[in-house]
Order: structure tokens, then sequence, then C-alpha cells
């Protein structure tokens, strides 16, 4: 891994390999230096890793909505997202591809906003207003990785499908 690399794609790496950090005063010495990186899932950071030397191929990695979400979570924690996004986009167009089961979608939802890709946050909030039932998107601020969401989001969400099933049932 190259730490130029990672200092072009992220502000947060240009802090982690600035001279405060121990591990940067062994780089300066030693060409090769080991930086452990907790919390964190290994498969998703050797594809950031990827992704950041250009060495990622968006079809060799399948991706589905819930790894998706994890790796703009990711992404997000070291500021790498608009590095990561060429990538994200080629991955959103998948999960379109065959209809996900309904709890995919709040994923599916989490990641474009993470990767702030307006195109897909936009589909993919129709496509959950229609589909997603209101007990679910009540459920997203409990689950640890979906309170990323704004409330606001999850709000909508229940309103909507409130106003849908008002009107479904007036009629």
């Amino acid at each position: 891994v190259s730490s130029k690399f990672l200092r072009l794609a992220s502000a947060v790496f240009v802090r982690m390999l600035s001279p405060c950090f121990e591990e940067v005063h062994e780089l300066l010495q030693d060409d090769h230096v080991v930086i452990e990186l907790e919390d964190n899932d290994p498969s998703l950071m050797e594809l950031i890793m990827n992704i950041l030397h250009y060495q990622a191929d968006s079809g060799e990695h399948a991706v589905n909505a819930e790894k998706l979400a994890r790796l703009a979570t990711h992404c997000d924690k070291y500021d790498c997202t608009r590095a990561s996004s060429t990538w994200a986009a080629t991955w959103f167009t998948k999960p379109e591809e065959r209809k996900p089961p309904r709890p995919q979608y709040d994923f599916q939802l989490l990641a474009a906003y993470l990767f702030n890709d307006r195109s897909h946050s936009s589909k993919i909030f129709k496509a959950a207003t229609s589909e997603l039932e209101s007990s679910r998107s009540a459920q997203w601020p409990q689950e640890n990785m979906l309170a990323l969401l704004p409330e606001s989001v999850s709000s909508r969400l229940s309103a909507i499908h409130f106003r849908m099933t008002l009107t479904t049932n007036i009629l």
C-alpha cells in the first residue's frame, strides 16, 4: 500500500500518516510499516485499498446491498467516499438488476446517502416509499449501522407509507 496514494485520497489518511503517529516514524526509517485499523472488516479494507490504488475491478467483487452499505460506512469513516464513488456507482446498478427483498432498500439508501449519490438515492427512496413497511422504517434508527441515516429520511418514509395506506383504505 502506498502512503502517497492514501494521502491523496483522504484527509483522514493525511492525518494518520502525519509525523504525530508513531507508525510514521517507523515508515520514515523503513519502507514497510503496519498500521492496525481496528474495528474494520478486513475484506472491505482490502477492497478500499484496491480502489484507492486503482487496482479494483467492479466485476470481480460481488457486492450486495448490505455489503455496499458497510463499504460506504468504511469509506465514510476514512473520508474516501469521493475517491470510491466511481466504483460505488457501478455497484449501485447491480442491486437494481435483481429486485431486492424489502430489507435491502434501507442498506441501499444508506450507501447512496454516504456516497452522496443523489441519483441513486432518489431512485431507491421512490422504490422504498412504495414497498417498505412502515414498521421497518421505524426500526432503522435502532439498528447500529442504519442509524447513520438521517432521522428525516425514516420519518419521511413512515409518513409517505402512512398516507399511502390511508389512501388505499379510503378507496
